[in-house]
């Protein structure tokens, strides 16, 4: 991975692995998602989650993720969001 993360959910989705948010170990939650193509290899950096968030549970449905819960380093979070990475793309499930 690219930057150090404890408290990560990882998914496989397609022929990619997904870091999604967790904790940097220093000072705060995060809202980046990295991803790891088996073919190449390598990580990148995709777009950022909504909300930062570490201890969260992930699910994948209809080739989309779904980020649900969490903590965001001041209280548990009801919230949830999902990304199209035929977009790149999260938005906040309301």
């Amino acid at each position: 991975m690219l930057q150090e993360r404890s408290s990560v959910t990882t998914v496989a989705l397609g022929d990619y692995i997904y870091a999604i948010g967790g904790y940097n170990g220093f000072s705060s939650c995060l809202r980046s998602v990295e991803r790891y193509d088996m073919s190449s290899s390598t990580w990148l950096y995709i777009s950022d989650m909504c909300v930062a968030r570490s201890m969260h549970d992930v699910a994948v449905l209809n080739q989309r993720l779904f980020v649900v819960g969490g903590y965001d380093g001041g209280g548990d979070l009801a919230s949830c969001e999902v990304y199209s990475p035929e977009l790149n793309k999260w938005e906040l499930i309301k």
